[in-house]
């Protein structure tokens, strides 16, 4: 969860923290402050919450099961994510504004069936055109067929899936060209066309 400075962050994160100073120290007020939140069942609102849930968990439940046992920090295994679906890189990255043609999408933990928001900015509103498509290769491809550039819109795009908590930051970027294209010369044309749907959906803020 990204945090907002009008919103303090829930208490779980707090607690993780917790958790974590009182598996260095060995302290049982903390282990009890930490357990105190752990113990209410916390409802996640995306995918950084559950990771951050978890985490807070597997400690607790550590600690009761061993409550002697020194816990010690471990470096993180090399490539290891939170389990968030989002998309790194589109290839190709930039096209015709007449759109109909191939894009792939490359990410992480894309569910089977993703809608990928493709947002378009038209002055101070965006214009967000949803499409379905369906993810492969252990949820990192997806493919969709680009769609018409909305009428004033801004060359650069912003692509994320649904489920990617930092929207409309850290999106993977688009650009439609400023002349025409024949997008039948990107090698990304190649092959079936993907099977997708899309709906296109203005709100006011960027």
């Amino acid at each position: 969860m990204a945090e907002d400075k009008g919103q303090p962050l829930p208490a779980y994160y707090a607690a993780a923290a917790v958790a974590c100073l009182a598996a260095q120290s060995g302290r049982e007020d903390l282990w009890r402050s930490a357990s105190s939140v752990a113990d209410r069942k916390p409802r996640p609102q995306d995918c950084i919450d559950r990771a951050v849930i978890a985490f807070l968990q597997r400690l607790v439940t550590t600690h009761r099961r061993y409550p002697e046992a020194q816990l010690l920090p471990q470096p993180s295994r090399a490539g290891a994510t939170i389990a968030c679906p989002r998309i790194m890189e589109i290839s190709p990255d930039h096209g015709s504004s007449k759109g109909g043609y191939r894009l792939t999408l490359v990410g992480a933990h894309l569910p089977s069936t993703v809608t990928v928001h493709f947002v378009m900015y038209v002055d101070d509103r965006q214009v967000d055109v949803r499409i379905r498509a369906r993810s492969s290769h252990g949820g990192t491809r997806a493919v969709i067929t680009a769609p018409e550039r909305a009428a004033g819109a801004a060359a650069d795009v912003i692509v994320y899936p649904d489920g990617w908590p930092m929207a409309p930051l850290n999106g993977a970027p688009f650009t439609f060209d400023e002349t025409s294209v024949d997008p039948s010369s990107s090698a990304s044309r190649s092959g079936g066309e993907p099977n997708t749907t899309a709906a296109a959906t203005p709100t006011s803020s960027r």
